[in-house]
Formats: C-alpha cells, sequence, structure tokens
C-alpha cells in the first residue's frame, strides 16, 4: 500500500515540476517563437501563391512546345488549322492575348514568298518594318533573312494588321529569337508594348526546326531553324486570376528591372523569376495575449529552487524505478507496439481520456486526432515482401519520432496506419502547419537496400468535442475522413464532415456486395449500337455492364465502377465481361448477325496486369475471333497517370491486331508528344461536349479542335452521347461520320439487339 502512495508523490513531483519548467522555457521564448511561427506561417501561404503561380506559366511553356512540336510533325498547317488550335486555347486560358507564328524567309526567296501570300489570299502582303513611332512600313533594307509574321490569333482588327511583320530584325526581339534558335528551349521577353491595345505583354518564344532526327548541335539547330512560335501573355490578368484564388490576402504586384529579364533571355526559362512580382503578403492569424519579460523573475533564485528540486526528483525517481522496474517493464510492453516502439493504440486512448478529463479546465478550443495511411503500402509488401516493408516502417516511425514536437503524441494503430493526438492549440492553422510538415517529412526519400522509396500519405482529421464525445467515435471519424483523402487521389489531407461516415458506411457495404456480385455473376451486358451518319448503318456496338443485385435492384454503374476501379476488383470485371461479350459476339458471327466491330472498355489496372494480354489471345482464341473485329476503349486520363507505360502495353495489344480506341477524349490533359506515339486507332469525343452542340460555342470550337487534330494524326473520330438531329448534322458536318447515342439508340439487350437489327 505504502508503495503506491509513494508512486504516486512521485508522479505529482514530477508533473509540478515539469510544469514549471515549461512555464518558464515558454516564457523565455515567447516573443522569438511569436516572430518565428508568424514568419514560418507567412512562408507557407507565399509558397501556396507561388506554386499556384508555377502551375499557370508552365501550363504556358508547356503549351507552347506542344505546339511547336505538331507543327514540326505535321504537313497539314494552315490558317484554319492554326485558328482551331489556337482559338480552344485563348478561350481556356484569359490571360493569354496572342498567338502568333512566325517563318523564316531568306533575301533570296523574298519576293517569291510575298507573292505566293498574295496569291494565298493576304492581298497586298509584304514583309513589313516598324519605325521609332510604331509605324509599320515595307521593308526596304537587305536581310540576310527575315521572320514575317504569317499566324496570328485572335484575327481581331487590332492583330491582323501585323501580318508580315518582320520581328527578327527588330532591336526588341533579335537576341531572344537567336537565344531561342540556339538552345531550342523556352525564351521569355517580357515588358512589350502593344500599342493599340495599350497593354504591357509577356512573350513566351519557342523555335521550330525542320524534320530532322538529330539537332544535337548549336549550328545544327540555327540552320535548321524554319520559324518561331510566339504567345503574348497578360502578366496583370495572370495575377487577377491568382487574386481571386486569395481573396483573403493583400498580394500586389511589383515592375522588375531589366536585369531580371536579361537574365531571363540568356538561359532556359525559370519560372522563378516571375515571382519577383509578388511584394507582400498580409494576414494575422498568431496574436500576444500577454507581454512577458525575463527580469520580471529572480534567476537566481529559480535556478537554486529547480537545482534543489531536481535533486529531490532524482531520488524520488531513483527510488520509485527500483520498486516498480517490473511494473513500468509490463505496462511499456502492454502499451507500445513491438515493431516500431511508437505508442500503440490502447496507449493512445488512454492519454486521451486523461485529455478530456481536464478539458474544461484549460483554455483549450478543441483536442485534434490524426489518422494517417500510408499511401499504397500494400504495393510495397507485394513486391519486396513484409520484411521489407517493416523495415519502412521502423524508418517512417523514427522520422516522426525524431523530428515531430515531443509535445505531439505519435502511435501506430496497425499495419501501415498512424496515429497523432494533439491539443492546446488556438487555430485550425497550426494543425494545417503540423500535417504540412508531416506530409513534407514523408515525403524526402527513404533508402533501403540500395532503393529509394518515395512516400505519400493520406491524413484524416476530426475535432474534439465537436466531431464526437469520445476516442472511438473520433477515430472512427478521422478514419472515414482518411478514406475520402484517399479517394481525392491520395496524398492530402481532410476535415472530417458529418456525412462522411454514412459515405463510407456505404461504400464498404457496395464494395461487399460488389464482391458477391463478381462472384456469383450478376452481371449483364447491354450493347449500344454505333452508326455511320452518312448513311445510318450500323458499324459497331459499345458493351456496356450492367448491375442488379440479388435483392433485384439495380445498380447504376457510375457508383460500382469507380468502386471496382479503386478497390481493384475491376481487374475480375473486366475480365467477366470480356469473357461474356466475346462468347456472345462470337455466337452472332456464327448466325452471320453482322454487328460491326465490337468496343469493350478496357480498365488501365487490367492493363498493367502480367497474364491479361495471355488471358486475352486465349479468350479470342477459344471462340474463334479475329481480333480486328474487337475494339478496346481506354479513358484518356487513365492513359496520361503513365504514358510511357501504356505505350508500351498497348504497342502488344496493337501488334497483336487489336483496335485501340481513346475513350472521354477531352476530359483529361493528354500531350500531344505521347499522343501520336500511342498505337490507337481512333478518338472517341466525351458526351459533355457534345451536349452544348451546336449553339454553344466553347462546345463547337472544342470539337472542331478534337477532329482536326484526329485528321491530323490519321485517326478515326466518333461523338457519343448524340441525342437529336442537329447534332448528328452539325458532326457529319464536320468531318465525325461515326455518331452513338440516344438518337439512334440507347443501350440495348441481347435480345432487343437481335429484334432491331
Amino acid at each position: 500500500m505504502k508503495q503506491e502512495i509513494f508512486t504516486k508523490k512521485v508522479r505529482i513531483n514530477i508533473v509540478a515540476t515539469s510544469f514549471l519548467v515549461l512555464i518558464i522555457v515558454g516564457w523565455i521564448q515567447y516573443n522569438y517563437q511569436y516572430s518565428h511561427l508568424k514568419n514560418k506561417f507567412h512562408g507557407k501561404i507565399e509558397n501556396v501563391i507561388k506554386q499556384q503561380l508555377m502551375n499557370d506559366l508552365g501550363s504556358i511553356k508547356g503549351i507552347i512546345s506542344s505546339l511547336s512540336s505538331y507543327y514540326q510533325s505535321t504537313t497539314e498547317m494552315n490558317s484554319s488549322v492554326f485558328s482551331t488550335l489556337s482559338n480552344g486555347l485563348l478561350d481556356n486560358y484569359r490571360y493569354i492575348e496572342a498567338i502568333i507564328f512566325l517563318t523564316i524567309v531568306k533575301d533570296e526567296e523574298k519576293e517569291i514568298f510575298e507573292e505566293d501570300m498574295r496569291e494565298d489570299g493576304h492581298y497586298n502582303f509584304s514583309i513589313n518594318t516598324i519605325n521609332k513611332n510604331r509605324t509599320i512600313l515595307k521593308s526596304t533594307e537587305i536581310k540576310s533573312k527575315y521572320a514575317p509574321i504569317i499566324y496570328i490569333e485572335p484575327s481581331n482588327y487590332y492583330l491582323t494588321k501585323y501580318y508580315g511583320l518582320d520581328l527578327y530584325n527588330t532591336m526588341t526581339f533579335k537576341s531572344s529569337f537567336d537565344e531561342a534558335s540556339k538552345t531550342g528551349n523556352v525564351i521569355i521577353k517580357d515588358n512589350i508594348v502593344m500599342d493599340n491595345l495599350g497593354k504591357e505583354m509577356t512573350f513566351f518564344i519557342k523555335p521550330t526546326y525542320k524534320n530532322i532526327t538529330r539537332l544535337d548541335t548549336e549550328k545544327k539547330r540555327i540552320e535548321n531553324t524554319n520559324g518561331f512560335y510566339l504567345i503574348a501573355i497578360n502578366i496583370e490578368k495572370l495575377f487577377s486570376d491568382i487574386k481571386e484564388k486569395f481573396p483573403d490576402f493583400n498580394i500586389t504586384t511589383t515592375k522588375y528591372d531589366s536585369t531580371i529579364e536579361n537574365k531571363a533571355q540568356s538561359v532556359f526559362f525559370d519560372e522563378l523569376y516571375f515571382f519577383e512580382k509578388i511584394s507582400d503578403l498580409e494576414r494575422s492569424y498568431i496574436y500576444i495575449t500577454k507581454q512577458l519579460y525575463l527580469n520580471d523573475y529572480n534567476l537566481v533564485s529559480f535556478v537554486l529552487i529547480l537545482f534543489i528540486t531536481m535533486v529531490i526528483q532524482a531520488l524520488l525517481v531513483v527510488i520509485w524505478y527500483i520498486n516498480e522496474s517490473s511494473k513500468i517493464t509490463l505496462h511499456y510492453k502492454a502499451t507500445h507496439d513491438d515493431l516500431t516502439t511508437l505508442a500503440n493504440r490502447t496507449y493512445f486512448k488512454e492519454q486521451f481520456n486523461k485529455k478530456i478529463n481536464n478539458f474544461n479546465n484549460t483554455n483549450n478550443k478543441f483536442i485534434a486526432v490524426l489518422f494517417i495511411d500510408i499511401d499504397n503500402f500494400k504495393d510495397i509488401n507485394d513486391s519486396f515482401g513484409h520484411k521489407f516493408g517493416d523495415e519502412v516502417l521502423i524508418k517512417v516511425s523514427k522520422k516522426f519520432k525524431t523530428t515531430l514536437s515531443n509535445q505531439i503524441l505519435i502511435s501506430r494503430n496497425g499495419g501501415d496506419e498512424f496515429l497523432i493526438l494533439m491539443d492546446g492549440r488556438n487555430n485550425i492553422e497550426s494543425i494545417v502547419d503540423l500535417i504540412n510538415e508531416i506530409m513534407e517529412l514523408i515525403s524526402q526519400p527513404i533508402t533501403l537496400k540500395s532503393y529509394n522509396l518515395h512516400l505519400t500519405v493520406s491524413i484524416g482529421v476530426s475535432l474534439y468535442p465537436n466531431d464526437g464525445n469520445n476516442i472511438d467515435d473520433l477515430l472512427k471519424n478521422a478514419d472515414a475522413a482518411m478514406y475520402i483523402a484517399k479517394d481525392d487521389g491520395r496524398n492530402t489531407f481532410k476535415f472530417y464532415q458529418k456525412n462522411m461516415t454514412e459515405e463510407l458506411m456505404e461504400k464498404l457495404l457496395l464494395q461487399n456486395e460488389l464482391k458477391d456480385a463478381i462472384q456469383n455473376d450478376e452481371f449483364t451486358l447491354n450493347y449500344q449500337p454505333q452508326f455511320d451518319g452518312r448513311n445510318d448503318k450500323l458499324v459497331g456496338m459499345e458493351v456496356l455492364v450492367r448491375w442488379t443485385n440479388k435483392n433485384g435492384n439495380t445498380v447504376a454503374p457510375v457508383k460500382f465502377i469507380p468502386l471496382a476501379e479503386q478497390t481493384g476488383l475491376i481487374i475480375n470485371l473486366d475480365r467477366l465481361v470480356m469473357k461474356k461479350a466475346i462468347k456472345q459476339f462470337a455466337e452472332w458471327k456464327n448466325q452471320n448477325f453482322n454487328t460491326g466491330r465490337l468496343s469493350i472498355n478496357l480498365s488501365i489496372k487490367q492493363l498493367k496486369t502480367e497474364d491479361f494480354l495471355e488471358i486475352f489471345k486465349e479468350l479470342l482464341t477459344r471462340y474463334n475471333v479475329n481480333p480486328r473485329d474487337i475494339e478496346l476503349e481506354v479513358t484518356e486520363g487513365a492513359l496520361m497517370d503513365n504514358p510511357l507505360d501504356a505505350i508500351a502495353k498497348l504497342d502488344d495489344l496493337s501488334n497483336f491486331g487489336i483496335n485501340l480506341s481513346v475513350d472521354d477524349f477531352g476530359t483529361g490533359y493528354s500531350s500531344l508528344a505521347y499522343l501520336k506515339k500511342l498505337p490507337i486507332s481512333k478518338l472517341k469525343i466525351d458526351k459533355s461536349f457534345v451536349d452544348g452542340l451546336p449553339d454553344h460555342n466553347d462546345d463547337v470550337a472544342i470539337v472542331k479542335s478534337i477532329i482536326a487534330l484526329a485528321k491530323s494524326l490519321n485517326l478515326d473520330v466518333i461523338a457519343e452521347g448524340v441525342e437529336n438531329i442537329q447534332q448528328r448534322e452539325f458532326l457529319v458536318a464536320n468531318g465525325c461520320n461515326k455518331i452513338q447515342g440516344y438518337f439512334y439508340a440507347k443501350p440495348l439487350k441481347k435480345e432487343e439487339i437481335e429484334l432491331t437489327f
């Protein structure tokens, strides 16, 4: 009994002394911490804004590089194609003021070139120059070469007057053109005033070259330069967009001096030089409640009392340690994880309950529970084994222990899941700061057995007392928020909202039902016919899967197909659909029923499996189906996740004779450089663009651009979701002959197909 009372006294002494030390350390560090945290907060916000600006400017650099690559690879560039490609970009990027193309003309070719341009419809065309008064005049000086403007969009009155203007021989642009031609890089030219528009423009410059395989020297690049793309952007509009995204912050811009511009001209384009425009970020989330000074205390007395107290504590701790060492060992094992030595879930709950017992006696606004899960950790275990995975968990745990504050409780929940408990915080920003610190910490590569691993985490957050009155509810809710973060693409965090738990439960129930449905084959197939819009002839049909569960209820594809993708069940579902579809297609062929080509949707996860091609070939052989009669559809977004890997996989299918189509085209972010390398034969225009035809100008521009792109790459094109005759007539008139949609037929069952066709 004495031992128990004595132990409590020791614990009270330790807590009291520690509390006193914390007060003094906190008091000494107060002003320093205030300034440090404020600067750190502002720096993080500034980094967010800089990243947004970098993304926008990087997009312009990617656009001009893609346009240059497309020009070099095509033989069908004309004013119409240029207009189609440019207007779509002008609509989507409001800070682009103009897209321009200059062609290189040598002096001996000048007269013939001018005559050819006049014959092509540019009446009174001549290669012009501009004087000091910004007046456009016909060029009379003999130059070794010229670079006149031959395409410019938008084609309005203020810009078309620049047709024929030789920008190469102006002092404003010459050095930039030479640098671009020599290096092949994107070059920046800033502070250019477009007189009629009265605007200061920033120009992106990218050279185009003749279609020659090797351009590995400056001399070859200069000799083979045949033109330049220019994109003029309005920096003020760009900053206006960024200001709208961050309305709570006072962001001002300043002019930067010419030394920055000159530096940018002489090297490969660097988005960071624009960040000189950010001059001030103002927001005060950290505030002072009391001002303390060090000389308010008697340090000599404090040090003496502290020393005596520490001696007493040391003696008591030694006595307590001797008597209680065995109990401590047992308690430690019961409350800590054997693998990582972090606290376990049991200890985490104990500490939380202690905190809420004192919650009403403190100034805390909340207690936060963070639920952390390592993204795609299963892939590490599957690829390298569980022992290797354990080593990874140990290294992650060491990162947590050595980097995060000792005032934050970190525990392992099990598997690759970790929990964090924090309190005493006055605002949500403190949690966000901690989360950003964790995500930055985890993103640093881990080296293990000569492998460099790049990890990310998904984090869910719940707050006491807002999101639950006990630890079990808070953990459940933080877990639900974490799963929502994973659904949003991983490597992010979510705060709990009340509907998350219901959504997660519904999702888990649906996942179990879906797994059973695949095993019990509860799926049927529908077929949506595809027609040639010119003669209304049936040319093919797309296979669509439908699910009626064991209770007789129909489950919409938009609910179960994304879930199948997320959980990996899509692989077995795809194989079930393929087997049913190919078997039915073979039966129709044997009955001399010509359905045209059969289109089957293919998940990118299915494509990544090692045995897919072997299984697919075996299916075609078993049912005696010609590969040329089958078309596999892969969504644009899935292809662009890992285009190099997709190219290799799709090449194998194409070599076998399978036709390949890009589904939902236009909804993702395809790179033209990759698109032309893919062994595809068809682009499918997404329904979202067809809906607005022929009245919606944006949809008209996008659809025309996709059709033009398909033709330039020698690809077939089909539109889905066509519902009325006006849409069909517009598509056929603009070169998209293949049509799919309710205008002809909704998805039909097998029996309906046989009766209808």
